[in-house]
């Protein structure tokens, strides 16, 4: 398999679930009260995406996305890898999808 990856490089600033819009916070309502606080949210193409809620990239997927430490399926062959800074307080994202068997 074979992965393509797009981004644009640019350092996003991580939210709490405080500073989501009102109407955005019950998309995540599974946040317990405790960790409302903390920086875990990033809008990323018009979306707003939990960047904890993620998987780490372990495996031949470390080879095709160099440097991106987790990741989100949206399909069954694309997704939304993230790049976190020294801080983990903003993120980089790139779109990523399988080109398939070459």
């Amino acid at each position: 398999m074979s992965i393509t990856y797009k981004t644009n490089n640019t350092w996003r600033k991580l939210v709490t679930f405080l500073e989501l819009p009102r109407k955005v916070q019950s998309d995540f309502d599974y946040v317990s009260e405790e960790c409302r606080i903390m920086a875990r949210f990033v809008k990323y193409r018009g979306s707003w995406y939990d960047a904890i809620d993620t998987m780490r990239i372990e495996g031949q997927l470390q080879n095709e996305l160099p440097g991106y430490e987790a990741y989100i399926t949206e399909t069954y062959f694309s997704g939304l890898a993230f790049k976190f800074n020294r801080d983990c307080d903003s993120v980089i994202c790139a779109t990523f999808y399988s080109k398939g068997e070459e």
